[in-house]
């Protein structure tokens, strides 16, 4: 499965909004829009996707201030 920035970004705002318990996936789906199996996903290897997510963040930053 490919989880892209942007659904990571999305998983961590529900995540640190503190909202709900994210074991509770159907709530953690409607607030994120995610489905269940990108959910588990996030889950198994969140760690990795953190890294990734982290590095390609601030990759953008760096696109961004450039391209200004």
């Amino acid at each position: 499965m490919n989880i892209t920035t942007k659904q990571f970004n999305k998983y961590e705002a529900v995540r640190k909004s503190g909202l709900t318990n994210m074991f509770n996936v159907r709530l953690v789906s409607n607030l994120s829009g995610l489905t269940n199996a990108q959910i588990f996903y996030i889950m198994k290897n969140y760690k990795a996707l953190k890294d990734q997510a982290k590095f390609d963040n601030n990759l953008q930053k760096y696109k961004d201030f450039i391209l200004c």
